[in-house]
């Protein structure tokens, strides 16, 4: 919907999908929705199920499922709250004199 949001958890079957959500409202960048990397399924019966996410001090989480662990890991790692300081380019190579010596002579250097 159109509410701001800080954190959105719980199970989501929407067609043929069957996950349980966690997803970070950013509060830097309105509309930028962190989505989790994982996308672990919920029970598919008819009962009632308890959903617990424990996010610790450590940035570290739990996911609960009827008191049971399902998941787990760090935050930095299974969100993108920081965009990566580099971005690699696949199409980058080093030139063909590059030379990968820790030290080397300098031909232009006088004493």
């Amino acid at each position: 919907g159109d509410s701001e949001y800080y954190l959105m958890f719980g199970p989501d079957k929407c067609g043929g999908t069957n996950k349980v959500h966690t997803i970070f409202g950013s509060y830097k960048t309105k509309g930028n929705n962190l989505l989790w990397k994982k996308e672990p399924a919920f029970p598919n019966d008819k009962l009632t199920h308890v959903y617990t996410l424990l996010v610790k001090p450590d940035n570290t989480y739990e996911m609960y499922i009827d008191q049971e662990l399902k998941e787990s890991g760090n935050l930095e790692d299974d969100w993108e709250f920081s965009k990566p300081k580099e971005i690699d380019d696949p199409a980058d190579k080093k030139p063909e004199d590059w030379v990968d010596d820790a030290k080397m002579a300098d031909p232009e250097d006088k004493k």
